[in-house]
């Protein structure tokens, strides 16, 4: 697997964190960017400013700060609070301390981090230095290319091997039986719900080799007993 380096962009436009809040969000604009590293001056990751960090504005009419008696006890919060609302600097909005990875990670634990913490890009570092930038875009460029991959094709018999390697280890996939003629795979039995069709119909395209997918299987539905796949409306396959 690659690692981060061999993907990300390098280095990235940014901001230092006493950038004027105007002046990030026209270079966010002219540049359609979602957000900017803020640096240090010297060249350290401080924090990042998103689109996300400039919904909860005043001039918005988006947030407002507590008030009451019991404030006083949590009047670092709330100052905190009014920064956010009404400051004018970068530093004021932006989210401190973003996560950031090093570019000799695997890019599938980069890929891992960006899923589990729902993000959209990771910054990547060297000796808290930013170096570069890894977004769901460059991901997405990875991914393209292996769906491109040309692998050697198989034949039905060994197709029919694959087959039976995959679904011996599947221990979710449904208790249905298959054959393999010319290319195209043919599927049999009964399947559980529509899920069990669309994984039967990945599992078979997955393989290299295959020209087709056959499916003559009994899908069992309450209340109606079983029925065939081409006879479910266009809405129920989703």
């Amino acid at each position: 697997m690659r690692d981060v380096r061999s993907v990300m962009h390098k280095g990235a436009i940014h901001v230092g964190p006493t950038e004027s809040l105007v002046n990030a969000i026209e270079i966010m604009l002219e540049h359609g960017l979602g957000a900017l590293p803020v640096l240090r001056a010297d060249g350290t990751l401080t924090g990042v400013v998103s689109s996300t960090d400039l919904l909860w504005r005043s001039e918005l009419d988006t947030g407002t700060v507590p008030e009451g008696f019991f404030t006083r006890f949590t009047h670092e919060d709330n100052a905190r609070t009014f920064v956010h609302l009404y400051g004018r600097q970068v530093c004021d909005v932006m989210t401190r301390d973003p996560i950031s990875i090093s570019p000799d990670m695997p890019l599938n634990e980069a890929i891992e981090i960006m899923r589990h913490k729902s993000i959209h890009r990771l910054y990547v570092t060297e000796d808290s230095k930013l170096v570069g930038v890894l977004s769901g875009r460059d991901v997405m460029h990875v991914l393209r290319e292996k769906l491109l991959e040309k692998k050697p094709a198989l034949n039905d018999e060994q197709i029919t091997q694959k087959l039976h390697d995959i679904l011996s280890k599947a221990k979710w996939a449904a208790d249905v039986t298959f054959k393999v003629e010319n290319g195209t795979v043919i599927w049999e039995g009964a399947a559980r719900d529509v899920t069990d069709l669309h994984a039967m119909r990945a599992l078979a395209e997955d393989i290299p080799g295959v020209r087709a997918v056959e499916d003559r299987t009994f899908l069992l539905k309450p209340g109606v007993g079983f029925a065939r796949p081409k006879d479910l409306l266009p809405d129920e396959w989703y």
